[in-house]
């Protein structure tokens, strides 16, 4: 009661929704809750909270339904393990390939394997085996072999506590706060390992981007990275949904107002600005959102599953600057990223983050996620250009002036995001000077611009 006549005093401050979310399984703690929230208010550095290891329960050779929805390499996911899935038409699995599989993922759900890969499965005394009811074996393995003692079977069953229990009473792990996911849908092949090997990534050179988030969701490479060797085209199957030159207000935008960790300033709707030439975002030494600098932020008022992302930007140019075209969600965090650091704007910079989950599961892990900078060829300050992002299921590729640069597929080095996100362009100044250097004042007020934003849609979903 004492402190509830202080609030005066202290400042404080009422939110419209609730800032830290109850545990469902019982009582929350401020470890459970308050450092995260800290972090999404940037008043603690988000890289404090670490990212989750690797499951060590472990490997997992699991055979399900193969329903529509894949809800069983989800939740091995959210668990914590690096998840290989299969359609069932790759080539048998042999017994050595089955030991490498294994090097590199922590789970395999529905793989083709060998008598020989099966029988070694089994003798291997750390394989433990997961299966769901009507699971889809293939037939010339005998499901009579597998030891019970080291295997799991999912109930046909809607309710959360009756699938996690037997799973993670295999495993020797606590069941997760979340429910039990329904999972992505089968033709948006997540967790699909769509590599053009299957070996260890072979070492490049991603100058100052090869520091990754080493996570379950992530393929670390061991010296360097290289990308997908998909062949670079450019799908065209896409129809337009909107398109807004900037000039003016519109509906389809609205200015962001707050901030994010590890930023420095405060996005607030004077940051923005419109003319004959599109939106301006200006970062200027002005106060905002309690940071040292105000900067402009603008995002879709709603949200897109795929589809074709694309506007016309001039960066802005000095040390410590960073202009961002990217799709993001929260619960679980997933994004795809275009950022122009202004201490190098000869290259662009792309990224993903990946966290498991259906929609609304509270996963944010992340602070580096999977970077790799892109040769322009020019100087993105100097004029406008043409940024897209293409997210389809199974690929995302990034463009420049209609030129495909850079591509992704499935575990290269993430899996893909699969649920709807809304598109964002920002302004911002980081903390860190790792990405883009420290930041002189002696350029402020600094500006980004962005014009003819279009957002396309693929046919036929």
């Amino acid at each position: 009661m004492w402190i509830n006549r202080r609030f005066k005093e202290l400042g404080a401050l009422a939110l419209s929704l609730p800032a830290i979310k109850q545990r469902l399984d019982g009582g929350s703690d401020n470890s459970y809750s308050i450092l995260p929230y800290l972090a999404r208010a940037g008043i603690v550095d988000a890289n404090i909270l670490e990212v989750p290891e690797r499951a060590v329960a472990g490997p997992i050779i699991s055979w399900t339904a193969c329903r529509d929805q894949e809800g069983v390499p989800m939740a091995l996911s959210m668990l914590g393990f690096r998840v290989r899935v299969f359609d069932g038409d790759e080539d048998v699995i042999q017994e050595s390939e089955l030991m490498v599989l294994l090097q590199t993922f922590d789970a395999l759900v529905d793989v083709p394997l060998s008598k020989d890969a099966f029988h070694a499965a089994i003798k291997h005394p750390g394989v433990k085996f997961v299966l769901e009811t009507n699971a889809v074996i293939p037939p010339r393995l005998e499901l009579s072999c597998i030891p019970l003692s080291r295997t799991a079977f999912l109930p046909d069953d809607e309710e959360s506590e009756v699938l996690w229990q037997p799973l993670c009473s295999l495993l020797g792990l606590a069941p997760p706060i979340h429910a039990f996911p329904i999972g992505a849908p089968r033709k948006l092949r997540i967790f699909r390992d769509d590599r053009s090997v299957v070996e260890p990534i072979v070492s490049t050179d991603c100058a100052r981007s090869s520091s990754m988030d080493d996570s379950p969701w992530a393929l670390i490479p061991k010296g360097g990275w290289q990308e997908s060797q998909t062949s670079p085209k450019t799908p065209r199957d896409y129809a337009l949904i909107s398109r807004a030159a900037m000039t003016a207000a519109t509906p389809l935008f609205r200015s962001s107002v707050g901030t994010f960790p590890g930023n420095q300033a405060g996005f607030d709707p004077e940051g923005m600005t419109y003319s004959d030439e599109g939106a301006h975002l200006a970062l200027t030494k002005v106060t905002a959102r309690g940071r040292p600098y105000r900067s402009g932020s603008f995002a879709t008022v709603n949200s897109f599953a795929h589809g074709r992302f694309e506007a016309e930007i001039k960066a802005a140019r000095g040390s410590g600057l960073v202009t961002g075209f990217f799709l993001y969600r929260d619960c679980p965090r997933q994004e795809i990223d275009i950022e122009l650091t202004g201490d190098d704007p000869h290259r662009m910079l792309v990224n993903v983050y990946f966290n498991p989950g259906d929609e609304g599961v509270a996963i944010g892990f992340g602070y580096r996620g999977s970077p790799c900078r892109i040769e322009l060829g020019f100087d993105a300050t100097q004029d406008y250009h043409l940024y897209a992002i293409e997210w389809r299921p199974g690929l995302i590729s990034w463009s420049v002036d209609d030129k495909v640069v850079h591509q992704r597929v499935g575990w290269d080095p993430t899996p893909l995001p699969h649920l709807p996100m809304h598109l964002n362009a920002n302004l911002w100044a980081p903390r860190s000077e790792e990405l883009a250097g420290r930041l002189d004042e002696s350029v402020l007020p600094a500006t980004a611009s962005f014009r003819n934003v279009s957002i396309w849609r693929i046919q036929g979903e």
